[in-house]
């Protein structure tokens, strides 16, 4: 049965969904990890298309290798019904990880390792993989060996330092190496989208990174406010807008919204978004004179 086309979307929206440019979206229908259907003599995708390229996005961010996501994908492919596509897997987002469940094994995509599943009314419960029946981490190929990855180290705290010394490539690998190990560090996720954002001027990685956090914390401001200045940067007023409205407790969402309405030719608007950004300044400022032991 073909595709409903009206829930479906082209390549070109897909493009503009994602932020994956045409090549890239080719080779991976040419892998056959995305599916399309043929309507018209063109390719159509369904929504569980761009749910896999979110994924393989999440996992670029997360410093995992392309050569490392595909072998993954691969493996999980050989595990699923013959004809069934990838986009057809079950995947699942635990404690910030992305997960694949098989039925019987919770395959993390990020580590490339297998938890193993004790007790199948935890996750219909959506209870934590951190509850002591999941501490049983077994190897994708082997799944009578262990892991032995250590969380000892504090990466994060190390990735701050480095960006106070402005060792900012230093900053990125420390990020990278705490979320391998605390995936649900979110602050660490900000980060690094950040420092992609502005060192690097990875728009598509820094929103990926930004992304990824709101799919667990939608209510994050600061994931938010620096989602918006992506869509900012982008030239996309409309979905910077929605972003800055979702920051509201950062008072330059309101400046930036403003100025963005300002050139819209909404001045009125632009106006009152100025006025609440001035109001909370002073407020913040006045709070911070208050708290100064010489007064």
């Amino acid at each position: 049965m073909l595709l409903n086309v009206i829930e479906s979307y082209d390549l070109k929206k897909l493009q503009e969904l994602t932020g994956f440019s045409r090549d890239q979206i080719n080779r991976l229908v040419e892998k056959k990890f995305l599916t399309p259907e043929i309507v018209d003599k063109k390719p159509h995708f369904s929504y569980l298309d761009v749910s896999m390229i979110n994924a393989i996005k999440s996992l670029y961010s997360l410093g995992v290798s392309k050569k490392q996501i595909h072998r993954n994908l691969e493996l999980v492919r050989g595990r699923l019904e013959a004809n069934k596509p990838l986009s057809t897997a079950t995947f699942r987002v635990i404690d910030g990880r992305l997960i694949y469940d098989d039925g019987k094994y919770l395959y993390c995509l990020q580590t490339g390792q297998y938890l193993l599943d004790l007790d199948r009314s935890e996750l219909r419960s959506e209870k934590s993989v951190t509850d002591p029946k999941w501490t049983r981490i077994l190897s994708f190929e082997d799944p009578d060996k262990k892991s032995e990855d250590s969380v000892d180290d504090n990466w994060y705290n190390l990735g701050v330092a480095k960006e106070e010394e402005e060792e900012l490539e230093d900053a990125i690998a420390c990020y990278k190496k705490e979320l391998e190990l605390n995936p649900q560090n979110f602050d660490a996720m900000i980060n690094l989208g950040r420092l992609y954002q502005v060192s690097h001027e990875d728009l598509i990685t820094a929103r990926a990174c930004y992304e990824s956090v709101l799919l667990h914390e939608p209510e994050d401001d600061i994931a938010n406010f620096n989602l918006g200045t992506v869509w900012d940067m982008l030239q996309n007023p409309k979905r910077a807008i929605a972003c800055y409205e979702k920051a509201m407790l950062i008072p330059d969402s309101y400046f930036n919204k403003g100025r963005i309405l300002e050139q819209m030719g909404r001045n009125e608007d632009a106006a009152e978004q100025f006025r609440i950004y001035h109001k909370m300044k002073a407020e913040i400022n006045e709070g911070d004179d208050s708290d100064d032991p010489d007064e």
